[in-house]
């Protein structure tokens, strides 16, 4: 384990399971008809009361990085409220990338009261373990208290949205999560379980490739001897010759 590069004294996004019992805010997702969802998501869109405050959010892993972004608009999305993007460090997952986008932009909203605030997000499972009985997770935790924050004082909605529809307000937020993964602004996140498992079991991996070419075959030396592997050059060689 010391030899792992697992930071050893970062938060882990691990929490002792909880109820979901308090929910301040609805959820939208397509349910049983995604094709009829899909189709009527703009026509909801431009729908939309002019007064309603809109917020659009998204989450990115790249080779360069992890970023989430969000933008915040109203009147249809004619008036920009206000737009960010972050990064996360490189072991963060997508889904916590997504998660991160949702929790800034309800922090960021704190201050208003008494509006119909819908947050928009592409990502289904984020919506689920959101609305999920149990939760063990700090990530998913945090953006609950977030979200029950904000929908105490406001009419607040988070709905899904299809992702890379040509739907501007998902197109700009996805353009805010990929600029984050290049930011120089790092917020601290937990590290996920994900990743420490990922460097367990390569390192396991590693290790068992370096006893196997260290012991060799144990079976085949006990059956060819212990010059086996000069025995098996041999063999190979009168192969090649009586080709």
């Amino acid at each position: 384990m010391k030899d792992l590069d697992i930071p050893l004294n970062s938060e882990r996004d691990l929490t002792i399971p909880a109820l979901n019992l308090e929910q301040n805010f609805t959820t939208t997702t397509p349910g049983d008809y995604p094709d009829i969802y899909k189709n009527q998501l703009q026509q909801s869109i431009d729908n939309t009361p002019s007064d309603t405050i809109t917020c659009y959010t998204d989450g990115s892993k790249t080779d360069e990085g992890c970023g989430a972004g969000y933008i915040i608009t109203t009147d249809n999305n004619n008036t920009i409220i206000h737009e960010e993007s972050h990064r996360l460090p490189n072991c963060c997952t997508v889904f916590q990338a997504e998660l991160s986008a949702i929790t800034e932009a309800c922090n960021h909203l704190t201050t208003h009261t008494n509006k119909h605030i819908i947050i928009w997000t592409d990502s289904l499972s984020s919506i689920q373990a959101l609305t999920t009985l149990n939760n063990n997770s700090r990530t998913v935790a945090n953006c609950l208290n977030s979200l029950n924050h904000l929908g105490a004082n406001n009419n607040l909605e988070l709905r899904w949205i299809a992702a890379h529809t040509g739907l501007w307000g998902n197109e700009k937020a996805d353009e805010l999560a990929k600029l984050g993964t290049t930011s120089n602004l790092i917020h601290k996140r937990p590290v996920p379980q994900s990743h420490i498992n990922n460097y367990i079991n390569n390192k396991v991996i590693q290790l068992n490739n370096e006893h196997w070419t260290k012991n060799g075959p144990k079976h085949t030396k006990m059956i060819l001897g212990r010059n086996s592997g000069k025995t098996i050059n041999n063999i190979n060689s009168s192969l090649i010759n009586n080709r």
